[in-house]
């Protein structure tokens, strides 16, 4: 819901941004301010990637904190992430992508998507933590992650980074199709 009421909000706004952009700079400044910051802190070393798969567009970083979205689309074209923050005892890792843009859609029918309870289960039996994820057909953004939603709340994961982005590689291997085309 919050997704579509942003969305509905860009397009009553989308004229006056277009006809004068520096007439709404707090459109976007505080935005553009957080990402400028999060790619700061990745050239300061605060953020690592620890490894990228160009065939999947999926890249995986280290982080100490919370990601910035727009900054790591800089890093993986489409939005295709795996990030492990770390986390007191453990790691919470977070894996996510694009499946569509509400500027690209062409028709109402939703692109498929790929079937994600199958791989927190399988990351659930592997790990001490529950596993969950999101594939609501009214957001673009699909998500696994570990240690439930709430990251306040999440339980540290025990599964090291490269166990975990070794298996999102083979299921996005096995997936029917890598995304919808571009």
């Amino acid at each position: 819901e919050r997704g579509v009421m942003l969305f509905r909000h860009a397009l009553e706004q989308l004229p006056g941004l277009l006809e004068n952009p520096a007439a709404m700079p707090g459109y976007w400044e505080a935005a553009l301010a957080a990402t400028e910051r999060w790619l700061e802190g990745l050239r300061a070393g605060e953020h690592q990637v620890l490894a990228v798969d160009d065939d999947l567009d999926l890249v995986h970083l280290l982080s100490r904190g919370p990601c910035d979205r727009r900054a790591l689309r800089t890093l993986a074209p489409q939005s295709r992430s795996l990030v492990s923050e770390v986390r007191g005892e453990g790691w919470r890792h977070r894996f996510t992508y694009e499946v569509e843009s509400f500027f690209d859609m062409e028709s109402l029918e939703p692109p498929e998507r790929h079937p994600l309870a199958e791989i927190a289960a399988e990351l659930s039996r592997a790990d001490a933590v529950e596993w969950g994820f999101d594939s609501d057909l009214q957001a673009p953004l699909v998500g696994l992650w570990s240690g439930g939603k709430a990251a306040a709340e999440a339980t540290p994961s025990r599964l090291a980074p490269t166990a975990v982005w070794e298996a999102i590689v083979a299921f996005l291997e096995k997936a029917d199709g890598i995304d919808i085309d571009w």
